[in-house]
């Protein structure tokens, strides 16, 4: 049900800028993938472990996404897989995806997407939102939004 009433609002928010003439700017979540996730599932913990012994930083980050996937709900989208290829897939006129992982995959910040970064499981320290902010300028410059 939460996902359902995600999708409808974000369709509201997409007709609403769409009918107004307004470009809308959507980023894709982002968390802290490399705090344990919660979940009863043995699996959850595998996948967790997997992915903190795998060396290879994309792989990591793929392996701790799948632990996240398996999460329990607790109310954080975070980067789970459901909202975020929700977004990547919107191709509507006037809106715009900005791909956060993959914008940050680029960067050599193993910090990222640890407590380096973030203060809790979704509240970012400033250091990670200037990296965004400056890859979201570079993106709304490459697509002549500003």
């Amino acid at each position: 049900m939460v996902m359902e009433r995600y999708i409808k609002n974000t369709n509201d928010i997409i007709n609403f800028t769409q009918k107004s003439g307004i470009p809308l700017v959507i980023m894709t979540p982002i968390s802290e993938l490399m705090r344990r996730p919660y979940g009863v599932y043995p699996q959850t913990d595998l996948k967790y472990e997997q992915g903190m012994q795998e060396p290879d930083y994309q792989k990591k980050i793929a392996e701790l996404i799948e632990a996240s996937n398996m999460q329990l709900f607790n109310y954080n989208f975070g980067i789970k897989s459901y909202s975020y290829d929700f977004l990547l897939n919107l191709k509507k006129p006037g809106v715009y995806v900005f791909n956060t992982l993959e914008a940050l995959m680029g960067k050599d910040c193993g910090l990222i997407f640890s407590d380096e970064g973030f203060y809790d499981r979704i509240h970012m320290k400033t250091r990670l939102h200037r990296i965004i902010a400056d890859a979201l300028y570079r993106y709304l410059v490459a697509n002549k939004l500003l």
